[in-house]
């Protein structure tokens, strides 16, 4: 449930109302990922053309002209809209955190680990009381806003435009290229697809994986007669017996010749769900914190 436009030769992925409106009823219906959050209550949608008018920022221009013609400034403007645009009865900021967390990834971005959740938290805030111009000057040594002096004449306490360019300039300061730097758990069920296409196999036992290269096995080295493990190695998983940890994951990789010097890049062992699931369950003591705002 997703679009694009196309900005030369390159596609920026958006986001369709239908996958906002699952954000947000994530928010509410999935409590595997988000134990710790009170409910959205009431739920769903207040104002059908203020989500419509909010998504289609995303596309805004003439043409094949775009004005927000970069991932980051196409995730900013969908924020900004889905924040101010209080679209839906409750949980407005959490969606815009997650529609956030979902622009970036569909266009192979995840935030920087390093990013502070407090950071994260009043940038949110800022947007939704119309304080990013001070949020920004009390940043102003992290992240150098440059605006000319027309612009500030014009528009001392900044408009539209204005708040979403610094938007997009934070964005594009914490955002780093999902594929140098994944994180999180992989389903075991994943894993070992992706290590059969490898010739690898995986028999999991309770909490305990046995993974092993299957050859087949010659008498005399002519004759097939069965198949032969090599390379036999055991983990623990612990008491979570459904996914893997990083840690875990590493180890298995140096293991098994399955590091990015051996050509295996470290996203090809995360289907895009349990990626995203990930970024989701890492903020949600954020969206927790948020849903008290």
């Amino acid at each position: 449930m997703t679009d694009y436009i196309k900005v030369g030769k390159e596609k920026i992925n958006t986001l369709t109302p239908d996958s906002v409106v699952n954000l947000h009823q994530l928010l509410s219906e999935n409590a595997h990922l988000l134990e710790e959050m009170d409910p959205v209550e009431p739920k769903g949608i207040k104002s059908v053309s203020m989500l419509e008018s909010a998504i289609s920022r995303q596309k805004t221009g003439f043409g094949d002209i775009y004005k927000y013609d970069n991932a980051f400034s196409n995730c900013a403007t969908l924020v900004y809209g889905i924040i101010k645009n209080h679209s839906f009865h409750n949980g407005n900021k959490r969606t815009g955190l997650l529609a956030l967390i979902k622009h970036l990834y569909i266009n192979g971005y995840v935030l920087n680990p390093s990013l502070s959740s407090d950071e994260l938290y009043d940038f949110l805030v800022a947007i939704a009381d119309s304080k990013l111009k001070e949020f920004s000057l009390k940043k102003k040594r992290k992240y150098t806003f440059i605006r000319s002096k027309t612009e500030k004449r014009e528009n001392p306490e900044w408009d539209t435009d204005t708040n979403v360019k610094y938007m997009a300039l934070w964005i594009k300061r914490n955002a780093k290229p999902k594929r140098k730097t994944f994180k999180g758990e992989i389903k075991i069920s994943d894993l070992k697809k992706c290590l059969n296409d490898k010739d690898i196999m995986l028999v999991q036992n309770g909490s305990k994986l046995e993974i092993f290269i299957e050859k087949e096995n010659k008498f005399l080295g002519l004759f097939p007669i069965g198949t032969k493990k090599s390379n036999i190695k055991r983990y623990s998983l612990g008491n979570n017996r459904s996914s893997i940890n990083k840690q875990i994951l590493d180890k298995i990789r140096k293991d098994f010749n399955l590091t990015k010097s051996d050509g295996i890049d470290e996203t090809f062992f995360y289907n895009e769900d349990s990626l995203l699931d990930f970024e989701i369950k890492t903020y949600k003591k954020l969206i927790y914190r948020l849903s008290k705002t």
